[in-house]
This record gives structure tokens, C-alpha cells and sequence, in this order.
């Protein structure tokens, strides 16, 4: 995520911080997901509490149905 936010800044001449504020507010949660978020889904899908979970699609993304708000 990190190489795409700076990209994102080179790309339109803008801070970084900014890219990322912007992304932030762009997602309901309003947050970012920790790697270790996603291990931990990892880990509970692979342990006995997981084991009737199959065939899904499990989104550990903080709901980001959009990454940058445009105006």
C-alpha cells in the first residue's frame, strides 16, 4: 500500500501524507489494515474454529469499496 500511495503522490505532485489522508477518508472504515490483520485471518481460517469455512470470499480490507474520494 505504501508503494502505491507514493506513486500516487509522484504521479499528482502532492505529499504523500496527503495521498494517505485522502485514502483514509475514501474507505467506511476509515482505516488501514495491518498485516497483521490479515494473519490473523489467516490463522483463524486455518485453525479448528475455521475449519467449516470454505468456498469464500473473506475481505480483510476495511471495506474499501473506494480508495480515493474524487471531486
Amino acid at each position: 500500500m505504501e508503494r502505491v500511495i507514493q506513486a500516487h503522490a509522484e504521479a499528482e505532485d502532492i505529499a504523500p501524507e496527503e495521498v494517505r489522508r485522502l485514502y483514509g477518508i475514501g474507505v467506511s472504515m476509515q482505516c488501514y489494515v495491518d498485516p497483521q490483520e490479515i494473519a490473523d485471518m489467516i490463522c483463524y481460517l486455518c485453525s479448528d474454529y475455521g475449519r467449516h469455512v470454505s468456498g469464500q470470499i473473506i475481505g480483510v480490507d476495511g471495506n474499501t469499496e473506494t480508495l480515493y474520494p474524487r471531486q
